[in-house]
């Protein structure tokens, strides 16, 4: 895995702080991994790991990724590292898709990506329509997956008769 140093620093984008490529990055790059503390206090710029657990960035540059309905980035859930998803130029943002690990944002937003796709309004994964869901549920932490079945098994069957 290439150094942090050596793939992105912290710059800016038209939506604030970002985290920028510093070299063109090919597809399936190990960008770096996301540590830090855990904490049962979601905030703006966790990730949530576990029902009532978050991950709590600790000056890592992680911090800074911003959101996407495209991203050019996932997290790799079997190893906490943020990989591409195809080749990223140099001094392109890196971007991920808040969806994929909060169940209900702490601070809701309007996107402003400009993705064809774009998702509107990022409140959390709970939040999305059931056919969202069933589409973005196999890029999901494993902590939305499972707390998605829970979900889906208490919403009412619609059927005839209703």
């Amino acid at each position: 895995m290439a150094r942090l140093d050596m793939c992105a620093v912290l710059g800016a984008s038209p939506h604030g702080e970002a985290v920028i490529a510093i070299q063109e990055l090919a597809l399936d790059t190990l960008v770096f991994s996301l540590t830090g503390t855990i904490t049962h206090l979601p905030n703006t710029y966790t990730i949530q790991i576990g029902a009532h657990t978050h991950l709590l960035p600790d000056g890592q540059l992680w911090r800074y990724l911003n959101h996407s309905c495209a991203p050019n980035c996932r997290i790799d859930f079997n190893t906490w590292t943020l990989v591409t998803t195809r080749t990223i130029q140099c001094n392109e943002e890196l971007t991920f898709n808040y969806l994929t690990t909060e169940w209900a944002m702490v601070a809701p937003f309007v996107c402003q990506c400009s993705a064809l796709h774009c998702y509107g309004f990022v409140a959390g994964f709970k939040y999305l329509p059931l056919v969202q869901q069933v589409l973005l549920v196999p890029q999901c932490s494993p902590i939305l997956r499972r707390l998605w079945r829970v979900h889906v098994k208490l919403i009412p069957p619609q059927g005839h008769g209703q």
